[in-house]
C-alpha cells in the first residue's frame, strides 16, 4: 500500500481571505495580532530564560500554502517514495522575533508579559526536510529572509496602524477553509483531495539533545 504521512511543524500564515481562529486562541501569531488589534492587552513569552540567543523558545514556522504544495507533492509522487515527511524549513524563529515583526508590520507597540516557562517546551524545535526535499521536490516558497514573515499577507496587502484589525481579519477563519475559495482552483483541488486521501500524523521521531536543540527527522 502506498501512504505518505506529512508532519506538519507550525503551520502560520493566510491566504488573502482566509486565516485561522481558534477558542480558546493558543497561537502565538494570532496572539500577538489581537494584542496589536487591541483585542488583547499584552502576549505573554513563556520563559525568557532558554538558551537561545534571545532567551525565548525558537520554533519551525511553515506557511499554509505551503503546505499545500506539500500535499499536492505527496499525491504526485510514485508509490515506491511512500513513508513519513518533514513538513518544515529548516531553520527557526524565536518568539521575540515573531512579536518584533508584527510590531514593524502593524505600526503597533505590542506589550509582553514574561511568564514561567510551559513543561516541556525544548528551546528550539525545528524539521529537517531534506527527505521531503530530495524526494519530492518541495521547498517552502514563502518563507520571505530570516524572520516569520511569512505571518503575515504579501507586501502589497501589509497593513498600516490604521488598518491593524485587518491583520486579525487574516486569520478569523480555520485556515483549512481556504480550500474551497475559488483564486487557486488547482491548489484547493488538489489539498481538498490530499485532505481525504493522504493519511497525516504527528510522528515523533526525534534526535538531539534533551532539553537543548531538537531536530525532528524521519
Amino acid at each position: 500500500m502506498s501512504y505518505f504521512a506529512l508532519r506538519y511543524f507550525n503551520a502560520c500564515g493566510a491566504t488573502a481571505t482566509r486565516g485561522e481562529r481558534h477558542e480558546p486562541e493558543t497561537h502565538l501569531i494570532p496572539l500577538v495580532l489581537d494584542v496589536a488589534a487591541g483585542r488583547r492587552e499584552h502576549v505573554k513569552i513563556l520563559g525568557d530564560d532558554y538558551p537561545t540567543p534571545d532567551g525565548t523558545c525558537i520554533r519551525d514556522y511553515v506557511h499554509v500554502l505551503d503546505l499545500a504544495d506539500a500535499h499536492i507533492a505527496a499525491l504526485q509522487a510514485p508509490g515506491e517514495l511512500s513513508g513519513g515527511y518533514n513538513v518544515g524549513s529548516g531553520r527557526g524563529d524565536s518568539v521575540r522575533e515573531v512579536v518584533e515583526t508584527a510590531r514593524r508590520v502593524t505600526g503597533r507597540e505590542i506589550p509582553v508579559v514574561i511568564a514561567p516557562r510551559r513543561p516541556g517546551d525544548p528551546p528550539e524545535l525545528v524539521a529537517d526536510p531534506r527527505k521531503i526535499q530530495a524526494n519530492l521536490g518541495w521547498k517552502p516558497s514563502h518563507a520571505g529572509g530570516r524572520h516569520p514573515k511569512r505571518m503575515g499577507p504579501p507586501p502589497a496587502q501589509r497593513m498600516t496602524p490604521d488598518s491593524v484589525e485587518t491583520a486579525r481579519a487574516f486569520y478569523d477563519d480555520y485556515v483549512a477553509e481556504h480550500v474551497l475559495l475559488p483564486p487557486q482552483p488547482a491548489r484547493a483541488q488538489g489539498l481538498a483531495a490530499a485532505c481525504a486521501a493522504l493519511l497525516v500524523l504527528p510522528g515523533m521521531a526525534l534526535s538531539g539533545g534533551a532539553g537543548s536543540r531538537i531536530v525532528a527527522g524521519y
